[in-house]
């Protein structure tokens, strides 16, 4: 690759003598960006069709097993009773859920099509922009252009303290953006949704690379290709990287934007929910609170509550008695050792009893029986 070379120059153009290899590679790179950009646009919507499908039928088949685990429980293994509406019933449910589990089948094995063909046009396009950018380095390696890197800032560049600064300058970036912007409430909580769906969007985007790092480098070796296996490993790996640090960075400026947000939100008196379960809060002026109920408590009337509890039911009147008691209704013997309040149990539950029951009194009839026994024992000895 020979080096950059400026044929002329003004304050506003410059013009350079491209080697035809640097072109060639450009344009590929070009025209492997647009096929990307245009299967990702075709298949991107039918993805997200059938995944919603897959999802809305898998709810269909818990539901249709529950049908089965209820009608089992309703026969409770009574199976030489079983009526014929009874035994078509359950073929029916089971036919359904058969059919159902192919369908979602054939769902999942086309979401994976789908993905696989994104996937596999997005590899092509950042292989073919890791091979413009080294050509371009190349190309521009010149004192006139550009001046090689001293190890020096390749070692800076290259650890992880890195991310902070970069984080911390978008972020203040965002901010001086936001500062000087004044927007409505509501365009202030539209504008927080869009960002949180944002970053929820760019952490699955990461979160998925990492996951298919070894599927896809199985479809990359698979796929015909004559270079040795260890420089279609590299080529791909190269490739993962540049698609990792490109979600890395989306990531970073998805939380930055975020930030931003629930600044411009609270500026204008929107309420910020925490990001987090625990209900931690994620910013200094938050505070620490146990939970969000004590501040629901305090916008409530609570001397009305507090005067309604006091009411003696006794000076209530005719039109408004008091409640009564619920009183349990189920008769049982306390003085028997197997019946208690449980005997009003159902369905499993009832059967779990009944065969407790029978093991006590298998137990029972043993122990009278040997005590029997030990008697006329000791009266024939004596």
């Amino acid at each position: 690759m020979s080096q950059a070379k400026a044929i002329s120059t003004s304050q506003k153009f410059v013009a350079l003598n491209l080697p035809a290899d640097l072109y060639s590679t450009v344009r590929s790179a070009l025209q492997l960006w647009r096929n990307f950009e245009t299967t990702e646009a075709r298949l991107e919507p039918k993805r997200q069709k059938a995944f919603w499908e897959e999802q809305k039928l898998y709810v269909v088949i818990l539901r249709s097993e529950r049908r089965l685990d209820d009608f089992e429980e309703r026969i409770g293994g009574r199976e030489a009773e079983v009526s014929a509406e009874d035994s078509r019933e359950r073929e029916n449910l089971e036919a359904v859920a058969i059919q159902n589990r192919k369908d979602r089948a054939a769902l999942k094995t086309e979401i994976a099509r789908l993905e696989h063909l994104i996937q596999q046009a997005r590899i092509a396009w950042e292989k073919a922009q890791v091979d413009v950018n080294a050509a371009l380095e190349d190309f521009f390696l010149s004192p006139e252009f550009l001046a090689a890197r001293s190890p020096e800032e390749i070692a800076i560049a290259d650890t992880h303290e890195g991310y902070q600064p970069v984080r911390r300058q978008t972020s203040e970036g965002v901010s001086r953006e936001s500062q000087t912007a004044k927007i409505p409430l509501g365009q202030a909580t539209e504008n927080l949704s869009e960002k949180r769906r944002k970053l929820w969007l760019a952490e699955k985007r990461l979160q998925d690379h990492k996951e298919i790092y070894e599927r896809d480098l199985r479809d990359c070796v698979k796929a015909p290709d004559d270079r040795p296996v260890d420089d279609l490993k590299t080529g791909f790996d190269l490739s993962y990287l540049a698609r990792g640090g490109k979600l890395a960075r989306e990531l970073q400026e998805a939380e930055a934007e975020l930030q931003s947000a629930k600044k411009d939100a609270k500026a204008v008196g929107v309420w910020v929910p925490a990001d987090q379960d625990s209900q931690f809060g994620d910013h200094p002026e938050d505070g620490y609170s146990e939970n969000d109920e004590r501040t629901w408590v305090m916008d409530v009337d609570r001397s009305k509550i507090e005067s309604w509890m006091d009411v003696d039911e006794a000076l209530l009147s005719p039109e408004c008695p008091g409640t009564p008691p619920e009183i349990d209704d189920i008769l049982f013997d306390p003085h028997k050792p197997v019946d208690s309040v449980s005997a009003a149990a159902k369905g499993s539950d009832r059967r779990r009893i009944d065969k407790y029951n029978q093991i006590l009194g298998r137990y029972g009839a043993r122990f009278s029986d040997s005590s029997s026994t030990s008697s006329m024992g000791s009266g024939s000895r004596g």
